[in-house]
């Protein structure tokens, strides 16, 4: 009997072992995993380590953020909600996916449509997804495109004059105003104002103006009124201007109980 020829492995499966095409298929995912995982965990880690309003050149101020965050009462409540919600839902949704899979890993009758019915919403949203944006983007009938083509390149120009004309007066208006001041030196159409005074709270004067039918996102810190302008708010920027005058005037050094925020900034 001739013994048997040993294959010398080729260098494809020295680097990925006995099952390179195995590689290939979760190549997709690894690279996915690390664009939108491992390298934006990366970024804010570099990024805690400094000081930003994003507006404003940030500074390095190495673990100054996490001293603060270690004497907020605030960030102690959300870890110990963040543990409480692990420890309740991890075991429940790992215990109920093994308890799905060894359902589905029996030999009944119908278990091809019972897996299907478990795998189709995983894959109908992306698919739902992908159909929309087709009819939004599609060169024939889309409505991005269909905007694009009704307006044309001048009307695209004349709003975006439009849009950066209102942010301008904007801007010229917030800081004619005793106690208000604009974070840096706005270049497009968002525009982010703080108070000047340490008896003048900016979170009332948003609280004022939304009364008024004006909403504004907050920020903080410092603690701001955040606000995107369009082209839209052209006709009504004096009258937005002369109300937020009037409510910084109302307001006076009313503090607002509410100190939540829109989303935050570093510092």
């Amino acid at each position: 009997m001739p013994a048997a020829v040993e294959r010398t492995p080729s260098r494809l499966q020295r680097a990925f072992g006995d099952t390179p095409t195995a590689w290939l298929w979760v190549a997709p995912a690894v690279v996915i995993i690390l664009g939108l995982s491992l390298v934006p965990m990366g970024w804010a880690l570099l990024l805690s380590f400094q000081k930003s309003d994003l507006v404003t050149p940030s500074t390095w101020v190495g673990i100054d953020n996490y001293k603060r965050l270690a004497d907020d009462p605030t960030f102690r409540g959300a870890v110990q909600h963040t543990l409480l919600y692990t420890a309740a839902f991890v075991p429940l949704s790992i215990g109920g996916g093994l308890g799905i899979a060894l359902l589905l890993n029996r030999s009944i009758r119908f278990i091809g449509f019972y897996r299907t019915l478990v795998f189709v919403p995983y894959i109908m949203s992306a698919t739902a997804q992908g159909v929309l944006f087709s009819f939004v983007f599609d060169s024939q009938f889309g409505v991005a495109n269909s905007v694009l083509h009704h307006l044309g390149m001048e009307g695209y120009r004349r709003l975006t004059q439009v849009t950066i004309e209102t942010r301008e007066r904007m801007v010229e208006g917030i800081r004619a105003i005793d106690g208000l001041r604009v974070l840096g030196e706005p270049e497009a159409q968002i525009v982010a104002m703080a108070s000047t005074r340490d008896d003048l709270d900016v979170f009332a004067v948003g609280d004022a103006l939304q009364r008024r039918g004006w909403y504004h996102d907050r920020q903080g810190p410092p603690d701001t009124l955040h606000s995107t302008v369009s082209a839209g708010n052209a006709p009504v920027i004096d009258e937005y201007l002369r109300d937020l005058r009037e409510c910084v005037a109302e307001v006076g050094a009313t503090t607002a109980a509410d100190r939540s925020t829109s989303y935050a900034t570093l510092e």
